[in-house]
């Protein structure tokens, strides 16, 4: 759907088709699915295993709260989709293009997501992260799919959830192995009591 829209960008506006195209590419890396596969090879890898099961989890939890919980809630016409022109290449392109959708922009909450969850286990790396979601939020506003309140409130619900996930994965972790601690601290102390015995 990017694509066909970046061609009405660049038909309508009169553009240049390399900016069309290059907002539809950094559109379409801002998808849920392109973090899930970010994510899943990260998961892959020995050293990068923990960041990558933040972001699946941090993605899934953006996603539900997104497009489940608050699409049917809040939703509002895309920009110009009354246009002909739009709709014309939308169709040309066999696409489907909703009348409605989460006033809240997708990309825009899981590339900051993806970000902010990169900036909690590295600040280095993660201060670099941070530049992508502004990328992501500015191809949707370009790309005519998106108003810029829209991924402002993507932004704000991606790092929320993210955060949020972090601190809470955090603590589970936390608690799990405080209990695990204490169970083999019972067991050595049972084992060595009989072998004094």
């Amino acid at each position: 759907m990017d694509l066909a829209i970046s061609k009405w960008v660049y038909s309508t506006f009169h553009t240049n088709k390399a900016f069309a195209v290059f907002w539809a590419i950094i559109s379409f890396l801002g998808n849920v699915w392109a973090f899930l596969v970010l994510s899943i090879t990260l998961l892959c890898f020995k050293k990068t295993r923990k960041i990558g099961f933040y972001m699946v989890v941090s993605c899934s939890a953006v996603w539900v709260l997104n497009s489940v919980i608050l699409k049917p809630i809040i939703a509002r016409p895309r920009p110009f989709v009354t246009l002909p022109a739009l709709s014309g290449i939308c169709e040309l392109a066999g696409v489907d293009l909703p009348p409605e959708y989460s006033m809240a922009s997708g990309h825009a909450a899981n590339s900051i997501a993806i970000a902010m969850t990169i900036f909690m286990f590295s600040k280095k790396w993660g201060g670099i992260a941070l530049i992508y979601p502004f990328l992501v939020g500015l191809s949707r506003i370009c790309l005519c799919v998106h108003y810029s309140s829209d991924v402002i409130v993507g932004w704000l619900i991606g790092a929320v959830v993210a955060v949020a996930i972090h601190y809470l994965l955090n603590l589970i972790i936390k608690d799990f192995n405080s209990k695990k601690e204490k169970k083999n601290g019972k067991v050595s102390s049972s084992i060595s009591e009989q072998t004094q015995n």
